[in-house]
């Protein structure tokens, strides 16, 4: 009898790890769906955005004092979702850090678009930034277009309703990880691609993002593209690799 108890609790034992290692799994795959889908959203939107002004929206909003008054994220959320700003409480006609709009700083950000469910900063932190330089998608002081990617074929099914096709957009970086950025969601900061470009997941601004999974397998930051695909970004890849995906018009983008 004994031998039996034995048996049935090292039993137990391997049926409660193999329960909690494929309840570990679940949740893996539940917050790289969330994530994924959380980058995918921000490409539609960006898309949505590009069809109905003709470019995408700048990196920086400034006022006629060329004072940093709003981010893109900020832009994006109060022209394409309305309903949500309102109830949210932004002001746009205002600063981001006007005293009405700083008293909004302690909450999260909308409905949780701006932040990865595994970014252990605060929620009011953006989990995702622009990487700004003169060639990527977001110029200093400047809008760009999807049509400037070359390759890129322009399909105008209605006024607000533009299909983009191309292989330009499966390998231009549109938007990135960056886990731990210390940028309220709404503040006009982003990441310049000289500090993306000194290596992946450093302690310096830096797109990054450790994604843990079971049994310990690590994955790198997400980056969505113009196309609104998404990957994992390789932790170790090639600064000369990284900028070519991250600049529009770079000769040595891979090929598809």
């Amino acid at each position: 009898m004994r031998v039996i108890r034995i048996i049935d609790t090292v039993l137990a034992a391997l049926v409660a790890a193999v329960v909690i290692s494929l309840v570990a799994v679940q949740r893996g795959h539940i917050e790289e769906s969330a994530r994924t889908n959380g980058l995918g959203a921000l490409a539609g939107a960006a898309k949505a955005y590009n069809s109905k002004y003709g470019s995408l929206p700048p990196s920086i909003i400034e006022n006629a004092e060329r004072q940093h008054e709003h981010s893109w994220r900020a832009l994006l959320f109060v022209d394409l979702w309305p309903s949500h700003a309102e109830i949210y409480g932004y002001r746009y006609n205002e600063s981001w850090d006007s005293p009405f709009n700083s008293s909004l700083h302690h909450k999260g950000s909308p409905s949780g678009m701006y932040h990865c469910p595994s970014d252990p900063a605060p929620e009011n932190q953006t989990s995702y930034v622009a990487v700004v330089g003169s060639d990527t998608l977001f110029p200093e002081q400047a809008s760009r277009k999807l049509e400037e990617i070359p390759g890129v074929t322009v399909h105008r099914m209605a006024q607000d309703n533009v299909n983009y096709s191309g292989a330009g957009l499966s390998n231009t970086i549109l938007f990135a990880e960056m886990h731990k950025s210390g940028i309220h969601w709404a503040e006009p900061r982003d990441i310049s691609i000289d500090d993306a470009l000194k290596g992946v997941n450093k302690t310096t601004p830096s797109i990054s993002g450790d994604h843990s999974f079971t049994f310990g397998f690590r994955k790198g930051p997400m980056v969505v593209f113009a196309d609104g695909h998404v990957e994992f970004l390789n932790p170790n890849i090639d600064p000369k690799v990284l900028r070519s995906l991250l600049e529009v018009k770079n000769p040595d983008k891979p090929k598809e």
